[in-house]
């Protein structure tokens, strides 16, 4: 996974392959590159978080949608 097909993928899709390589990670071992790009993918995730404004400081947990609880 490149930096530009990162930069390409949405939200969801990116949250998705992180999600999956930590499963990876997880079970079996995986090699350097793919944890790697596992932690790219999250770095790029958190970014796209605080741009989008997903979450806010004054917010209460009542008030954060329930499609965006996996993001936090």
């Amino acid at each position: 996974m490149d930096e530009l097909k990162i930069k390409e993928m949405s939200l969801h899709a990116l949250f998705d392959q992180a999600r999956k390589i930590h499963l990876l990670a997880s079970k079996s071992g995986i090699d350097h590159e793919s944890l790697r790009n596992g932690c790219e993918a999250l770095q790029q995730c958190e970014e796209m978080i605080s741009k989008l404004g997903l979450f806010s400081l004054n917010e209460t947990k009542d008030d954060i949608s329930t499609i965006n609880l996996k993001y936090l």
